[in-house]
């Protein structure tokens, strides 16, 4: 679960909400928005049941899960959300349990909470699997990737990594000792890795060894204490990853190093979350409500939360024309053709 500079993981503000397409000159660094009738995103509207849902994955068009801040999982049809199913009790806390979701299927996701208690879906119930141990007993476990041969893979953020096939393996040492804090994993042959607390550490998973990748160069915050970190990775292949910090840059990995950061917003954009289905489709929410697009050579803003007291907390695209965020007003948003 992400800890938002300002405001509580409860927080939930309940309000009515519009999308407001982005006219005005972009930003430095950001192309300009294109003009189209489709596809685009839809106003929020409430995901029922929910308490300040916190992570979603779609598997595909029709399909996405997302659990919320109290341990619930909604099922989305595309249409209509689900009735809350409780996956794990005892999560109403002011911090909750931190749960993460990653589906490769319609019929299969992995869940896992930040003391590392995994859960499995099969398309109709859920059930508790193994409780992940790295080497640090106090490690939380902030990320699981799921690709779509049903292997998933897990991270804490005290460098160590896990393997789902069946069954959950033992801790995989990694090469960052600092620890892990965002995992992307497109085969059961590659993932990708960001550290929380280095500018320096990207790891790499090729085959059944972890590796060093190449440097990624966080700029360092403007004013405050508070160092940079990063916030999302998205991989689509092996080949290509966008990957966003906490003070409102994306990175491209493309061609084996990372882009200079793209400034998105001249404010920091906080906990973020992308999603890329494609190399030439990206999508990006941030806390203050921001939404962007990478189209394959550029990040543009597609739209913007009128309210800035309602963020958005995740997003995830089965496709270039599909997508859905959640916010932290217990509801949804889709982007698709003519909605």
């Amino acid at each position: 679960m992400r800890t938002r500079r300002g405001h509580p993981i409860g927080f939930v503000v309940v309000i009515g909400l519009a999308l407001a397409a982005v006219s005005a000159t972009p930003l430095p660094g950001l192309a300009a928005t294109p003009r189209s009738s489709s596809p685009r995103w839809s106003t929020p509207r409430p995901v029922p049941g929910a308490q300040d849902p916190q992570t979603v994955s779609c598997p595909t068009a029709t399909i996405c899960v997302a659990l919320d801040s109290v341990g619930n999982a909604f099922r989305f049809d595309g249409t209509s959300w689900s009735a809350p199913t409780a996956v794990e009790t005892g999560c109403a806390t002011q911090t909750g349990c931190g749960l993460v979701v990653s589906c490769s299927a319609a019929t299969f996701c992995a869940a896992m909470d930040k003391g590392g208690q995994t859960f499995i879906y099969d398309g109709t119930t859920w059930s508790r699997s193994t409780a992940l141990q790295g080497a640090d007993q106090f490690a939380t476990f902030p990320a699981v990737s799921c690709a779509p041969t049903r292997v998933c893979f897990a991270i804490d953020d005290s460098g160590d990594a896990f393997t789902y096939q069946g069954v959950w393996s033992p801790r995989e040492p990694t090469d960052d000792s600092s620890g892990l804090s965002v995992l992307s994993c497109p085969t059961a042959q590659f993932c990708a890795a960001l550290a929380g607390s280095s500018s320096e550490d990207f790891a790499v998973k090729r085959g059944t060894l972890w590796g060093t990748g190449p440097t990624i160069e966080l700029p360092a915050p403007q004013g405050g204490s508070e160092p940079n970190a990063p916030a999302a990775l998205s991989c689509p292949t092996a080949f290509f990853c966008a990957a966003l910090d906490t003070f409102g840059h994306a990175y491209t990995y493309h061609g084996g190093r990372f882009s200079g950061p793209t400034r998105l917003d001249d404010n920091e954009n906080g906990a973020a979350s992308v999603s890329c289905p494609t190399t030439t489709f990206c999508a990006a929410v941030d806390e203050l409500g921001n939404v962007f697009r990478f189209d394959g050579s550029g990040w543009s803003k597609q739209a913007a939360l009128k309210q800035r007291s309602t963020f958005l907390n995740a997003v995830s695209c089965a496709t270039p024309r599909f997508c859905v965020a959640l916010d932290s007003a217990n509801g949804y948003l889709v982007y698709r053709p003519g909605r």
